[in-house]
């Protein structure tokens, strides 16, 4: 008499991810088998028991291609769009990323406008435009370049967004200066006036011009020198010695008449 068959459920074994699941026969109980060691670099086992596969994260199935993965890190797009996606998440990774034009989403300063620009190569930043500077640190709203920032002396522009100032290159004489902060050009001092062009060349106006060369013309005068005259006193007490030796101590002693009794003139000197 043969044996008698018997039926038992089949088991649910919990394959790894580098393993695939064999389902049980009517002879055979579910088991588990190893994946074929065929992964493709960047690749990796996603699903347990299926040996599905995926690009590890960072990378993104090409489909146009061999259908390996490539990293989109090296992927770019033209200026003003960007990647849909940096390929994290699982289902970001299936197929490469597209490149999408820049949208305004709750970042206003991610849109082009009055002075902001698109900086060039792949996302959606935005920078000050030529001859443009932010506002402040804290308001990045871009206005009009403003060289006034800078002192006299230096030249001032904008670059990156914010005010450079470069020490002007050409020294001064006493008759030239600076056009104004942040402004290397050069006009011409008080009083001095501009007769020609080029070169540049500062002049006094002709009427202190004539005026400068009468006084360096004209001879040069000494102060007055005011002293006693010695010799007027010394005749006036020769001619008068009676009068000399009648004369009133107490009225000689007054401050007054001592004064007027040293007679004064301009002396001679070379």
């Amino acid at each position: 008499m043969a044996d008698e068959l018997t039926c038992t459920q089949c088991s649910q074994p919990l394959c790894a991810l580098d393993e695939q699941l064999v389902l049980c026969t009517p002879t055979n109980d579910t088991y588990c088998t190893p994946c074929p060691p065929s992964l493709l670099p960047n690749e990796e086992f996603y699903a347990a028991g299926t040996c599905l596969t995926r690009c590890v994260q960072g990378y993104a199935r090409n489909t146009n291609a061999d259908m390996t993965c490539e990293s989109c890190l090296s992927l770019t797009c033209p200026t003003g769009q960007d990647l849909s996606s940096l390929c994290q998440a699982p289902q970001e990774r299936l197929q490469l990323p597209l490149c999408l034009p820049c949208q305004e989403i709750a970042a206003p300063l991610n849109m082009p406008s009055s002075g902001r620009v698109f900086v060039p190569g792949p996302g959606c930043k935005t920078t000050c435009a030529p001859a443009w500077m932010k506002a402040s640190d804290v308001n990045l709203t871009c206005v009009p370049c403003d060289t006034s920032g800078c002192p006299l002396g230096y030249l001032g522009y904008c670059a990156g967004g914010s005010l450079q100032c470069t020490a002007c290159r050409w020294p001064l004489d006493k008759t030239q200066t600076f056009a104004g902060p942040g402004n290397c050009s050069l006009v011409c001092a008080f009083p001095y006036v501009s007769r020609f062009t080029v070169p540049f060349i500062c002049e006094l106006p002709p009427a202190q011009q004539e005026a400068a060369a009468v006084a360096a013309t004209s001879p040069t005068s000494s102060p007055a020198i005011w002293g006693v005259d010695l010799s007027a006193i010394q005749k006036n007490l020769t001619t008068n010695s009676t009068a000399a030796s009648n004369y009133d101590n107490s009225t000689a002693s007054s401050p007054d008449n001592q004064a007027a009794n040293f007679p004064l003139r301009l002396l001679p000197h070379s």
